[in-house]
């Protein structure tokens, strides 16, 4: 195949909620020609999964609710939150500072937000499940084209060229027919998502929270390809990243499963010894997935009798499906009894003597962790975990249920590190002529754990158009 050599003045790797928000706005701040280049069929990346729950401070959202949150007081309670640990405080405190922006520049294209007290910033008229903010997705894609943007799909960057003095200078590129492209450039945008894909970087950057088979994910494993492009021409990169993940999860599909099922209210967690290892309710938050994946095999099992499965059937927790569960599907007992007999992540016993043999478990410490729990119950005081009293609903009407439930990974935080203008830094921590990145490849905004709800997507939008502010500067100072 020939090469193809193109001029353009800015190449977008990967279209997703940094590099979309990245290529627009440059187009919006005059940049003539920008170029964008998708691996995949359509951009979004695992964008195109999120509910589009947004972080977002001080916004329009907080003022319309009375609500005050204020970017000072987020910033001083996430870098107490992280204890400086992988954070850069002044990366962390652009994206705070400027979220609120996001909001309004999302407002304007026609789509409002609204402050939830449980999920931050959601879409108006939410809550919304997976996969909504994909409509906002193709309405900035097609705002893109519009503006004279070129996207070429199925298209995979395979290097990033400098001269001699290190500054970018073009984008060498193949698509999936084997063309080759030369896309001779002054800048270029990294932002090509994680590496939830590459076992490789998974155990290198988590080698005590990750194993190979013991997360399920519903999100697009990307192969972490921009790592390896950011290092050939020098980059830094941070020693350690962010694993996001959740728990509660089982099953290996979404559609019509209670996969969080593990989460509802007066919930009893066990691992594979028999033995509870958390507080329940604390489900939702960064220690629990953590209690989860230092347990064996990264499991744990849910805990339910008669009653408690069929309050579920009667009145369905929306947390157990991601929303409001479709009545056309099988309600909750039919799904677990449907998979004690035919699958492999449930279990239903008229006794616990059942149970422990279906988890594998020495029946005398399984039947004390549940005879503990049910005093526990009784007295009204968690006396291991300090559980909430309301959440402490005793196991005692058979049949017994038991769900097998695994961590999720979501995304990979890191590893190349920028400044606070989005400028990838090579090894001596000087910015890289005409290099910048954001969204999840990059590191010093999240710390061991993630933070902030929805920030995963906020910092994408708002990293994307931070740099996008700066490339618009760097061109035309280099015409």
């Amino acid at each position: 195949m020939s090469l193809k050599e193109l001029y353009t003045d800015l190449v977008v790797i990967g279209g997703g909620a940094a590099g979309l928000p990245a290529a627009l706005t440059a187009l919006e701040l005059g940049v003539k020609s920008v170029t964008l280049l998708e691996k995949r069929n359509t951009v979004g990346g695992n964008a195109n999964m999120a509910g589009g729950y947004i972080f977002a401070a001080d916004a329009y959202t907080h003022k319309e609710a009375g609500i005050s949150y204020k970017c000072d007081d987020v910033f001083r309670e996430s870098i107490k939150f992280h204890h400086y640990t992988l954070v850069q405080p002044h990366l962390l405190r652009a994206f705070i500072d400027r979220s609120a922006e996001s909001l309004d520049w999302l407002r304007e294209k026609g789509f409002e937000y609204e402050y939830s007290h449980v999920m931050g910033n959601m879409p108006k008229g939410g809550p919304t499940p997976p996969g909504t903010f994909a409509k906002t997705i193709r309405a900035l894609k097609e705002s893109f084209l519009d503006l004279g943007g070129q996207l070429f799909r199925f298209t995979s960057a395979t290097n990033i060229v400098t001269d001699k003095s290190g500054t970018i200078t073009g984008v060498e590129a193949e698509d999936r027919d084997g063309n080759n492209f030369l896309f001779h450039t002054k800048a270029v945008m990294l932002s090509p998502g994680g590496f939830l894909g590459n076992d490789e970087l998974l155990c290198h950057y988590f080698p005590h929270d990750y194993a190979p088979g013991h997360y399920t994910t519903d999100a697009i494993k990307m192969s972490g390809d921009g790592v390896f492009l950011a290092q050939k021409v020098g980059a830094k990169l941070s020693s350690r990243c962010t694993l996001v993940k959740e728990n509660g999860y089982s099953f290996t599909a979404k559609r019509g499963y209670p996969n969080r099922l593990a989460h509802i209210n007066g919930a009893l967690w066990v691992n594979k010894l028999g033995k509870r290892f958390c507080d329940e309710t604390d489900g939702h938050d960064d220690e629990s997935t953590n209690a989860l994946t230092a347990q064996p095999d990264m499991l744990g099992f849910l805990l339910m009798d008669e009653d408690q499965v069929q309050k579920q059937v009667d009145n369905p927790d929306m947390a157990a499906f991601g929303g409001p569960p479709d009545p056309s599907f099988l309600n909750v007992k039919e799904r677990l009894i449907k998979e004690a007999q035919e699958g492999e992540w449930s279990c239903v016993s008229q006794d616990w003597d059942g149970i422990a043999k279906w988890i594998g478990v020495d029946t005398e410490i399984f039947k004390n962790t549940i005879e503990e729990y049910n005093d526990f119950c009784n007295t009204g005081r968690d006396g291991l975990f300090v559980k909430d009293y309301h959440s402490l609903i005793p196991l005692r009407k058979p049949p017994f249920y038991a769900l097998k439930f695994k961590p999720l990974m979501i995304e990979t935080i890191g590893p190349v590190m920028i400044d606070e203008k989005m400028q990838v830094i090579d090894t001596k921590d000087k910015p890289i002529p005409g290099l910048y990145a954001g969204g999840a490849i990059t590191s010093g905004w999240q710390g061991q754990d993630y933070h902030l709800w929805g920030g995963n997507l906020g910092y994408g939008l708002t990293s994307g158009r931070i740099a996008a502010e700066n490339i618009a500067r760097y061109v035309k100072e280099s015409r």
